[in-house]
């Protein structure tokens, strides 16, 4: 598959400070609330969705952003399927390039993360990747045109999990966490617990 992600808010990184009364910023997650502007948000979404595309398809600013055209739910929709069904995505949803219907052979999905942050991910068939040296369609497991058209479908249907939110530090190597939550101004961490003898 060809999966792509994107979208940043307004502050994009790093992230936002800690939340008053203190704590780690958040990747991603956070209770939904209502966007300061919608025009904003709105560009926001397709923004991330178009990001999505042209980065599961490798080509990523090369291919003009103009072309390609989503059929998104309002943002309150999409709050409501997501509440609805427990956090999950809402289905994914197709779009147009050149105004011709991708449907078929692509499906997007899309997160909020936080408030005013989105995330898109695209899924599309593998023959529409753009590799100019080989290298990365090499290593694709199973490429498109090795499916049946079903199973294709199933593997473009496939629900979408919901993001995990996880701390930034998560992606701090070990060794350098202690002096990441002194750049940031957060709490020392508190020393690890030495190895069980055994």
């Amino acid at each position: 598959l060809g999966r792509g992600g994107g979208g940043r808010g307004r502050a994009g990184f790093p992230p936002p400070p800690p939340e008053a009364g203190g704590g780690e910023p958040r990747l991603s997650g956070g209770a939904v609330e209502p966007e300061e502007d919608p025009a904003y948000g709105a560009f926001q979404r397709h923004w991330c969705c178009k990001e999505a595309f042209v980065k599961a398809r490798g080509d990523g600013l090369e291919f003009p952003f103009n072309r390609i055209e989503f059929s998104l739910l309002p943002a309150a929709e999409h709050d409501a399927a997501v509440r609805a069904s427990g956090g999950r995505p809402p289905p994914g949803f197709a779009a147009r390039v050149d105004g011709v219907d991708i449907g078929p052979r692509w499906r997007f999905f899309q997160h909020r993360l936080g408030g005013q942050h989105w995330a898109a991910v695209a899924r599309g068939p593998t023959g529409e990747v753009v590799d100019a040296q080989g290298e990365f369609r090499r290593t694709l497991v199973r490429p498109t045109d090795a499916f049946e058209p079903l199973d294709w479908r199933r593997e473009l249907d496939f629900e979408e999990p919901p993001f995990t939110v996880v701390p930034v530090t998560f992606l701090v190597p070990p060794d350098a966490v202690e002096a990441y939550a002194q750049a940031a101004g957060l709490p020392q961490p508190a020393p690890a617990a030495p190895p069980a003898e055994g």
